[in-house]
């Protein structure tokens, strides 16, 4: 096991994002809190159109899909559930539900922290993420918690592969 101390949360500026390597199909759970920089942004995105994928609108609005707007989000800390079952996806913000069918399972994989369209980050994100977990079916697949390695990298470890 790589040495790591664990961070209350890492925070991005909207430059970069991390690849979790997981496509459809896995119910997520979020712990964070937005920066609102004046502009719509992902937390999390799959890529091509048609894709999974969810933000914030420079609004504030937390939106599901590409204009379902639901939940006015702004800057709080917010614990949000996301299951994506095939075509459809459904986010929960405390007790408001929104669901929303995709054009399109893809097999790309979640980038968390900025929507990427061919490996670019199309809407960046500014937020504090405080943890994240993701499950296929009932079962644990990755548990992020916010850390520094021995070396001084700044990211996630994944608590289920053991790895940066």
């Amino acid at each position: 096991m790589a040495e790591y101390t664990q961070l209350e949360y890492i925070e991005s500026t909207g430059a970069q994002y991390i690849d979790t390597g997981i496509g459809t199909h896995h119910t997520i759970f979020m712990d964070v809190q937005f920066i609102n920089n004046g502009a719509s942004q992902q937390l999390m995105g799959q890529g091509p159109q048609g894709g999974h994928y969810f933000g914030i609108k420079s609004s504030g609005f937390l939106v599901n899909g590409k204009s379902q707007e639901f939940s006015y989000l702004g800057t709080e800390r917010r614990t949000i559930n996301i299951i994506c079952e095939g075509s459809n996806q459904t986010i929960i913000v405390e007790d408001e539900t929104s669901t929303v069918q995709r054009t399109a399972t893809i097999d790309n994989t979640f980038k968390l922290l900025g929507g990427i369209k061919s490996d670019k980050i199309n809407y960046p994100c500014s937020a504090k993420l405080y943890s994240c977990q993701f499950y296929r079916n009932d079962t644990l697949i990755r548990d992020y918690v916010p850390c520094k390695t021995a070396d001084g990298e700044i990211g996630l470890w994944d608590k289920v592969e053991d790895k940066f």
